[in-house]
């Protein structure tokens, strides 16, 4: 008797009456059946497989227990015996293959392609007297991965992903975004523009494929990156020396981690600072300089666009200044100062 077959509380008994092929739900003796479904549903009289399924083998159970980018594990379920199945796989990569056991693994497929899966009695056991009713079912192997997943470009609020296909079939991709901003995208083309991000801010992206049953997805490849943090705003020169530049500036409103300062010039410096001012010194005297500053981003990696003002060091003092003089005029000369001078400017006044 089959442990599918109802047992104590069928009252019921097919001997005597009908036996049904396939499923007839007509086919009831009092709270049991006598249709070959009933083993699938677990509502056969007790007598079923001694009236009605004399040699006949009814496959139960047949199921992927799992699958990879080209295989798929299967197992299913028969009455006692000994028995040969004939599986078909109808795909991309159509093949049959003969099994002596109750599970097999079909290796060899497409990755990300739709198959469909039918098991039977092979001829072999068909010729030993049993037979029985092909069972179908459909599965999917993994896409393959995405690769050379990466950002081509930033901006405040937006990050522009691309990525080379896998190999093998799929439907689309699906994209999440992890950060201040969620976001979740599907769709068809391998490169997408994320927007409505926050600025300065640092996000998790991972891609993955999705086979063509739109549902089994393959693993997922993660990049991170900032968005560009808003510019800094005021930039302005407090006070000047012959070596030094004193500037403050206001800083964007969040996700900041520090502010990179350039002086571009003779004996140029750079520096990374927390705070919305600071003293470039060791300048050259008397020269000119570009001024820059540029925010970073949360992640310490990611600059803004900058923000410049040109300004000048002090010249040092002349030095060595002489006089000589006649009635109606006075000679000077003097030494010329450290660092650079374009020229000088001589004040006269009467005593």
């Amino acid at each position: 008797m089959s442990n599918n077959e109802t047992t104590a509380s069928a009252k019921g008994r097919c001997s005597g009456y009908f036996c049904c092929p396939d499923r007839n739900d007509s086919c009831v003796q009092l709270d049991c059946f006598c249709d070959v479904a009933c083993f699938n549903l677990s509502d056969c009289c007790q007598d079923f497989s001694a009236t009605c399924n004399k040699g006949r083998v009814v496959i139960t159970d047949f199921t992927v227990t799992s699958f990879t980018t080209t295989s798929v594990s299967l197992s299913w379920n028969v009455p006692s015996g000994n028995y040969t199945f004939l599986i078909l796989v109808i795909g991309n990569e159509g093949k049959t293959i003969t099994v002596n056991s109750l599970s097999t693994n079909i290796t060899g497929l497409v990755p990300g392609n739709s198959y469909t899966l039918q098991i039977s009695l092979s001829s072999a056991s068909a010729e030993n007297g049993t037979d029985g009713t092909p069972v179908t079912i459909t599965a999917s192997t993994k896409p393959e991965v995405v690769t050379n997943l990466r950002v081509t470009a930033i901006s405040t609020d937006s990050m522009f992903l691309s990525w080379n296909a896998p190999t093998g079939n799929l439907s689309m991709y699906r994209i999440w975004v992890f950060g201040q901003t969620m976001k979740f995208v599907e769709l068809s083309t391998p490169f997408t523009n994320i927007s409505g991000l926050i600025p300065g801010s640092s996000y998790r992206l991972m891609v993955a494929a999705v086979a063509v049953d739109r549902v089994t997805q393959g693993d997922t490849v993660i990049v991170t990156r900032s968005t560009k943090p808003e510019v800094v705003t005021s930039l302005t020169v407090l006070s000047i020396t012959t070596t030094s530049i004193f500037l403050n500036w206001t800083g964007p409103t969040a996700n900041v981690s520090g502010y990179r300062v350039a002086a571009i010039g003779p004996q140029g410096k750079s520096m990374t600072v927390s705070s919305l001012f600071t003293n470039v010194t060791e300048l050259v005297p008397g020269n000119p300089y570009t001024l820059q500053v540029t925010a970073v981003a949360v992640d310490n990696f990611t600059e803004g666009d900058p923000v410049r003002i040109n300004n000048y060091t002090k010249p040092e003092v002349v030095t060595g200044l002489t006089s000589s003089s006649t009635m109606t005029s006075i000679f000077l000369s003097w030494d010329a100062p450290a660092g650079n001078a374009s020229s000088y400017r001589i004040l006269s006044s009467e005593l």
